[in-house]
């Protein structure tokens, strides 16, 4: 009865509560500041082996300074030079037009819009003229690899960890217990530095993370709603600067990549594998057999994808529905969705960021982003780089007052 009584009590005074909203779990822990300084220079320490290199702590008076912040789509998970991904694109593309600009590639593979919120309330400081954000494939893999949206339980049972975690007796028992533990600042045994984020992933499997994320599944809207609510986040960081931002949607290849998860096997067991987990060419079962399976599952990505390859083939209407659908029903989402796409044209619409829509672009060009951009789902070839680049830099000349139209009080900045 008391605790009823206290219930409608609470309502009258603060409303009818919206519905309960899991705790937010973010893995990666940097263990101190994002950034050391070393004399001048500053060194991004959370990028580790992926650092493109140190920066000046100050500007070059009249070169303007650009961060690019981004996952492994943005910082090494293309595997090509610093220098042929989309921030070295993009100086060597001002520096041609006649306009030296300082371009820092702030990306690390794994990180996610929560994460770079934290590396952005540090790099603020460095003072850049402008932000360029690409970023949604990792808010919604993370959601899958990492289990990111634990439970009230949880969050108190990990606060306990922590608080424990000051007694040298815990952390004795902890060591005895669980010799491996621990992401930061380890050494494996043939001497080599144990990857955080990696680790992190690597722990959360073990754990028995549910990697499965179907469309149904409430975490899909909670990792839109965060990365909307962090790209807006970071805008206001920027205005608290004085800096301009751009906002630029993910794209990710659903025309020639199969689905990462597996939702019907049991419809796929006379099928013959792909030759490569990213990648397949020809369908893996006859029309016979496919259109019978349909039937049985019309919703099916596995199934869905192959329909959608066969048609693309034969030139059939429907291909290009059929892959995307494919890949939005991905129960192993390391794409970006529609939703996650949308979630960054909210966030540049509520922060009055620009927006360059590259998904749009691809669609209006190509019906669909071209495989030849990518080198697997999500990870872009140079190609890729270089149109990513290209297609951000009329933008970013207007925002520095580069071109037209004229610069406004919002890109005129004075320091």
């Amino acid at each position: 009865m008391l605790l009823l009584l206290v219930e409608l009590s609470l309502r009258l005074i603060l409303g009818a509560p919206v519905a309960p909203t899991p705790f937010l779990r973010a893995r990666w822990n940097m263990a101190g500041p994002a950034f050391r300084q070393r004399g001048e220079l500053v060194v991004p320490r959370y990028q580790q082996q992926d650092m493109v290199g140190p920066f000046a702590r100050e500007p070059q008076p009249g070169v303007p300074r650009i961060f690019v912040l981004g996952g492994s789509s943005i910082r090494a998970g293309s595997r090509i030079p610093a220098e042929h991904e989309a921030p070295g694109r993009l100086q060597e593309l001002l520096f041609a037009a006649g306009q030296p600009a300082e371009v820092i590639n702030l990306g690390r593979p794994a990180l996610d819009s929560q994460h770079h919120l934290e590396v952005l309330r540090e790099a603020v400081a460095f003072q850049p003229d402008l932000l360029v954000l690409y970023m949604g494939h990792n808010d919604l893999g993370n959601t899958a690899l990492e289990d990111r949206y634990g439970t009230v339980g949880a969050s108190l049972g990990l606060r306990v960890r922590l608080l424990l975690g000051r007694l040298a007796s815990y952390t004795l028992l902890e060591r005895v217990l669980h010799p491996k533990s621990g992401l930061m600042d380890r050494g494996r045994a043939d001497g080599a530095r144990v990857d955080p984020v990696i680790e992190a992933q690597r722990l959360g499997a073990q754990a028995g993370t549910k990697r499965d994320c179907p469309l149904d599944d409430p975490r899909r809207g909670l990792a839109a709603r965060d990365l909307e609510d962090n790209l807006v986040a970071m805008a206001a960081l920027a205005e608290e600067v004085g800096a301009g931002v751009v906002m630029v949607t993910p794209v990710s290849d659903w025309v020639n990549s199969a689905p990462l998860g597996s939702a019907c096997p049991e419809l796929l067991v006379d099928a013959s594998p792909p030759e490569h987990p990213y990648r397949s060419g020809e369908p893996r079962l006859s029309a016979q057999a496919l259109a019978a399976a349909l039937e049985y599952a019309p919703d099916c990505p596995e199934l869905l994808f192959e329909r959608g390859r066969a048609r693309l083939k034969l030139g059939e209407a429907g291909a290009y529905e059929d892959l995307r659908a494919a890949m939005e029903g991905d129960p192993l989402p390391l794409r970006a969705t529609r939703a996650m796409t949308d979630a960054v044209r909210a966030a540049a619409e509520r922060s009055g960021a620009r927006l360059v829509d590259l998904e749009v672009l691809a669609e209006r060009d190509h019906r669909a982003p071209p495989p030849a951009w990518f080198r697997d789902a999500v990870h872009l070839s140079a190609q890729g780089h270089a149109v990513l680049a290209e297609a951000v830099l009329p933008v970013v000349r207007e925002e520095l007052g580069l071109g037209s139209p004229a610069p406004t009080s919002r890109t005129s900045r004075s320091r």
